[in-house]
């Protein structure tokens, strides 16, 4: 969940930026793509992996 929250608080901030005329949107579009792509190789690779445990105790590969 605190992963998820931290992603959307990200993305509004993100959101009121891209509303304002006086940013630079090439700059602001690699911030966010940088953003989104660290977000989620962390999310997949530490998050998610600490299901792994609990799905292979049930059984599940």
């Amino acid at each position: 969940m605190k992963y998820h929250n931290t992603f959307r608080l990200q993305s509004g901030e993100y959101s009121d930026k891209i509303k304002n005329p006086k940013e630079d949107i090439d700059k602001l579009a690699l911030e966010i793509t940088d953003f989104a792509k660290n977000w989620l190789e962390h999310h997949i690779l530490v998050a998610d992996k600490m299901y792994a445990p609990f799905f292979q105790a049930h059984g599940l590969n």
